[in-house]
C-alpha cells in the first residue's frame, strides 16, 4: 500500500472505522486477485498470466472471472502461452497474447 495514502488517512481526522473498512476493501480485491490469477493460471494452462500498470485489481478480477467463466472453450487456445491483460489487443513478437481486460466474448 502506498504510503501517502496511509498518511493521508492518519492526517486527515477521518474516522478510524471507516480507514479500516477502506483497507481492508483494498486487501480483500488484492487476494481475490491473487485467487483468480492462480485459478486461471491453472485452469486455462498459461505459461505466463500478467497485466499492464494501468489494470487495477477490480479491472482484473473481472477479467479472470469472465476468462474462467469460458476455461471449456478458451483453455484448448490458450494453453502453453503467456497472457497479458492490458487495455487492447495485440500479438507481440515473442508470441505473448494481449487481451483488453474488457475482451469481447463472441460466442
Amino acid at each position: 500500500m502506498n504510503i501517502l495514502f496511509r498518511i493521508y488517512f492518519i492526517h486527515s481526522g477521518v474516522d478510524k472505522e471507516i480507514t479500516f473498512y477502506c483497507f481492508y476493501f483494498l486487501f480483500r480485491q488484492k487476494y481475490e486477485e491473487k485467487d483468480l490469477h492462480a485459478k486461471c493460471m491453472a485452469d486455462l494452462g498459461l505459461v505466463a498470466l500478467e497485466k499492464a500498470d494501468n489494470v487495477t485489481p477490480s479491472l482484473m478480477i473481472s477479467c479472470c472471472s469472465r476468462l474462467l467463466h469460458s476455461t471449456n472453450r478458451l483453455a484448448p487456445i490458450l494453453r502453453g502461452t503467456h497472457l497479458w491483460i492490458t487495455t487492447y489487443y495485440s500479438v507481440l513478437s515473442e508470441g505473448e497474447i494481449c487481451i483488453p481486460w474488457n475482451w469481447k466474448d463472441t460466442a
